[in-house]
């Protein structure tokens, strides 16, 4: 799942200057985000996630990283360098 922002985009997080893409691979993560947030649970996406690093990522932009599960015990990160480095 993919939080999108008020005007249907995927929603970006910043963290000390950088862009990461937020996905969740359960309802409970993306609601404890959310609330860790004081956000309301919005819509979202739930593309495949193939679809996610082929095309969404890229459409996004170079420099924003994806993150999988970021309110989780264990959550997952790739830095947009190694995403973009997977590519070459």
């Amino acid at each position: 799942m993919i939080p999108l922002s008020a005007g249907g985009e995927p929603y970006l997080s910043r963290v000390h200057g950088v862009d990461w893409l937020a996905v969740f691979t359960r309802v409970d993560q993306y609601s404890a985000y959310l609330h860790a947030r004081d956000q309301e649970v919005g819509d979202y996406q739930a593309p495949p996630g193939r679809l996610v690093v082929d095309e969404l990522l890229p459409r996004l932009g170079d420099q924003v990283g994806l993150v999988i599960n970021p309110a989780g015990h264990t959550p997952f990160t790739f830095p947009a360098d190694a995403i973009r480095a997977c590519d070459d």
